[in-house]
């Protein structure tokens, strides 16, 4: 009992973050580990654009009508952070912007890699 007790306390004690990468780590993957910044990027390319054809057809759905429908995926555009990822890029050119830009902003490499993933995206694909 007092094992499940101690296990319990343990687990409620320990401190929950959504951040499992920074900059700093993703800059040492990209050259040591490729496989996970591969991995990691193309979840987050798979995520971001699953949920950009979610907001993008509840954004139809609600505002019918063609100036709606602008206005309406202009704000889709901005609530991804205007990364507008272009067909058939691959995981390869993904993980290439990313790790070029860790290596040119080392200001930017103590931040989450969720927000440099963005950064990175966003400057290579934005929103027109």
């Amino acid at each position: 009992m007092r094992i499940w007790v101690a296990t319990a306390l343990c687990l409620t004690s320990m401190p929950a973050n959504a951040e499992f990468f920074n900059g700093l780590q993703m800059h040492d993957y990209c050259t040591s580990r490729p496989q996970i910044v591969a991995g990691y990027v193309a979840g987050w390319g798979g995520k971001h654009e699953w949920d950009k054809d979610a907001a993008t057809l509840t954004a139809l759905d609600t505002m019918p009508g063609t100036t709606a429908n602008n206005v309406a995926m202009s704000a889709v555009n901005t609530a991804k952070g205007g990364v507008c990822l272009t067909e058939g890029i691959t995981v390869g050119q993904l993980n290439e912007v990313f790790c070029k830009y860790l290596e040119n902003h080392p200001e930017n490499r103590h931040q989450s890699a969720t927000e440099l993933v963005q950064k990175s995206f966003s400057e290579a694909w934005p929103c027109k």
